[in-house]
């Protein structure tokens, strides 16, 4: 996560483009990981609750 967050600071360093732009960016790459999180957080307690329902 931190990695992700230096390089979108290298590229606003770097480059021409709009903060804004880079500011979507960012926030799209931050949904992702929380949804990732979501879906590995609702596996984890399917998981559970099939092993303690048996």
């Amino acid at each position: 996560m931190t990695r992700t967050l230096n390089t979108i600071v290298e590229h606003w360093n770097y480059t021409e483009e709009s903060l804004e732009q880079n500011i979507r960016l960012y926030i799209s790459i931050q949904e992702s990981h929380a949804l990732l999180a979501n879906i590995n957080v609702t596996n984890t307690l399917k998981y559970y609750m099939s092993r303690h329902m048996h």
